[in-house]
């Protein structure tokens, strides 16, 4: 009996301590609201290198396994070592393109423009930001042209270098750009920079589309966001030494694992820590639906290798949301309905000037554009191209620029509505007008009837479509058709009370007058609306469907 006694006491108290344990994530959370004043990220940065205060621009090449042929993708993921063991392998590629580097599962290669001349890509510091911008062309280094080198934007990969690689440390150069000003007006600059070692922090600014619903009539658009902040910080930070000491743990056999956490908003903010999110805002957000946004803090510690027998370890912060927005955005609708839009959505740092944060892209936002261009789920329109880019915004109240990342998407109009829905039944209406003239010029009052009647069914038809029409302070292609479309329905009226009356004085004036209205009158209203399109395509040919380019009579 005494043993069963104690048996019990010794099953309750092991019962009690596993009711009683706190969780590792609960642990975590505490002993980081308890000791932040030693787990600061401000103690240091978490990168170093030189800089001439920009990157060389990049873009990537979709289907990577296509291009190299290989079918081996085991290759370490952002691995530089096993990346030059690929580089290597695929030695005809080389060859053949130049300045081509694989970085996560997807090609890159440096985006030249079409005389080879490298561009600029991210902007790095606040005097540069001044002076040019992304996309502007370097001329020359010290007045040598580079067009020939093969440049990488990242670091030195298998004889790819960056171009800060060809200088020594604190070195001053001349480079020559060719910039733009505000009227797209191309100049030329000479800006002397030094190659000095630059410390930063870069976490990802990630945010992924899953739905758009474009209002161009209202100058808006309503999009569903998926965000993925992160912050990745080395084993020199406190914070992820506490991460190792808390989450990690060893299971019977010695295997290491580690528990994953997640924190609400309200909770992350109660703590003051380290915060993805800190300053992250929406360009031109012109709402946000609170009822429908979520968002967590993922805390995810990771063993990434050893060396020497010394663990290394990282901590991955990320902020997680999905939400639904409200954006402004500018349409050109000068083209329309034959028109190509963009959609942008600009997304930066409010808090921090540029240096002092950059922000980084990760190729997870290539993947999952592609993806969602892939759907093509906009409704009313085609997805024909995107792209994620770095962006730098000038706050109109500060004196200084901000990092951030841009997405846009280029969209063309379905117009295959407008085509069967609108233009096609005007046309109609104006076939009917225009019967009017077979008539014998004598029956004055049917030609009148049908003319008449069908300038008031144009104009009780434009009545109709106007919900579908934007209002806009200039007038589009379709407005120039409905404009030109009642002039030629008023024409027919016009021209039979004249033939009524030349009818009476001579039949063979008559005659002839009335073989000019046959053969020349719905020739001319076709001809016009041509020449409408093609003056609206030459005007704006970045903004007119990929159909009517071929009018546009710029190069």
């Amino acid at each position: 009996m005494r043993y069963k006694f104690y048996f019990l006491i010794i099953l309750f108290s092991i019962i009690s301590n596993f009711a009683y344990a706190k969780p590792r994530c609960d642990i975590f959370f505490d002993k980081l609201k308890n000791e932040y004043a030693k787990l600061s990220l401000s103690e240091s940065a978490i990168f170093t290198e030189n800089s001439f205060g920009f990157n060389l621009a990049t873009k990537y090449i979709k289907n990577l396994a296509e291009i190299l042929n290989s079918g081996d993708s085991s290759y370490l993921k952002g691995d530089i070592i096993e990346l030059k063991k690929i580089i290597k392998t695929n030695q005809e590629l080389r060859k053949e393109n130049k300045n081509i580097i694989i970085f996560d599962d997807r090609l890159f290669k440096v985006n030249k423009s079409k005389e080879g001349y490298f561009r600029v890509g991210k902007i790095r510091n606040q005097r540069l930001a001044f002076l040019i911008k992304p996309n502007d062309l370097i001329l020359s280094v010290n007045g040598k042209d580079i067009r020939k080198l093969d440049l990488y934007n990242l670091q030195s990969v298998d004889g790819l270098k960056i171009l800060e690689d060809m200088f020594d440390e604190d070195e001053e150069v001349e480079i020559v750009f060719q910039s733009y000003d505000e009227k797209g007006k191309k100049f030329k600059q000479k800006i002397k920079l030094i190659n000095k070692e630059v410390k930063y922090d870069s976490p990802f600014l990630d945010f992924y589309i899953e739905s758009i619903d474009v209002d161009e009539k209202n100058g808006k658009i309503d999009a569903t966001l998926r965000t993925d902040f992160l912050y990745t910080l080395p084993d020199t930070f406190p914070i992820t030494k506490l991460a190792r000491e808390v989450l990690f743990y060893q299971d019977n056999d010695g295997t290491k694992w580690f528990e994953e956490c997640i924190y609400s908003i309200k909770e992350w903010d109660s703590i003051d820590t380290i915060d993805p999110n800190y300053g992250i805002v929406f360009k031109n957000l012109i709402s946000k639906d609170n009822s429908k946004f979520n968002g967590e803090y993922l805390i995810y510690p990771l063993l990434v290798g050893s060396q020497e027998g010394v663990s290394k370890d990282e901590l991955e912060i990320t902020f997680r949301s999905k939400g639904e927005y409200r954006f402004k955005n500018e349409f050109k609708l000068h083209s329309f309905p034959f028109d190509r839009q963009e959609v942008k959505i600009h997304l930066y740092q409010s808090s921090y000037s540029l240096g002092s944060f950059e922000a980084s892209i990760s190729p997870y936002i290539d993947r999952e554009l592609g993806a969602f261009a892939e759907k093509n789920n906009i409704q009313g329109w085609n997805i024909v191209d995107y792209k994620a880019d770095y962006k730098t915004f000038k706050p109109p109240n500060y004196g200084w620029y901000t990092d951030g990342v841009e997405v846009s998407i280029m969209l063309e109009r379905k117009s295959s509505y407008f085509i069967f829905k609108v233009i096609f039944p005007i046309l109609l209406i104006l076939l009917i007008c225009w019967s009017a003239i077979w008539i014998d010029p004598k029956e004055i009052e049917s030609r009148l009837t049908i003319t008449i009647v069908c300038l008031l069914s144009l104009i009780a038809y434009n009545f109709v479509i106007d919900s579908d029409m934007p209002k806009l302070e200039y007038l589009t292609i379709m407005d120039y058709i409905i404009l030109i479309s009642y002039i030629y329905a008023a024409i027919p009226n016009f021209l039979s009370i004249y033939s009524f009356q030349l009818n009476k004085k001579n039949k063979v004036l008559t005659s002839k007058y009335e073989s000019y209205q046959k053969r020349y009158g719905l020739l001319s209203y076709i001809s016009i609306v041509f020449l409408i399109i093609i003056f609206n395509a030459s005007s704006a040919p970045e903004h007119t469907n990929s159909f009517f380019t071929w009018t546009s009579m710029r190069n």
